[in-house]
């Protein structure tokens, strides 16, 4: 399956915007913003009051997203997604070491 197939589900996307956040989200367990933290989180309400006119259209691309590609244990509550942050996402509980050394880099990028 190439990549891209992955931020897609039948006739709905992943906005290419809002891929470098998930990804880092992931890899990091950089703090999304408050759309794709209510979509992580699993809260529908938020996730329809925070989404743009794109998103919003697109919520079953993020759900696919979260349910097919993503690890188990970085989505479905809030707590889940605070547990996640806290851990450094997949490079952070994988080298607990890395864990500050990514977000510093990612960091000073900007």
């Amino acid at each position: 399956m190439p990549p891209e197939d992955k931020f897609k589900f039948r006739e709905f996307f992943i906005p290419g915007y809002m891929r470098e956040g998930i990804e880092e989200y992931v890899q990091l367990g950089t703090e999304p913003g408050d759309f794709l933290g209510a979509v992580i989180s699993n809260n529908l309400k938020a996730a329809v009051l925070y989404a743009d006119d794109i998103n919003i259209a697109n919520l079953p691309a993020y759900v696919n997203y979260f349910y097919n590609y993503a690890p188990i244990d970085c989505w479905g509550s809030e707590a889940e997604m605070e547990r996640w942050v806290e851990s450094g996402g997949l490079i952070g509980i994988r080298n607990p070491k890395q864990k500050g050394l990514n977000n510093e880099r990612r960091l000073s990028h900007y």
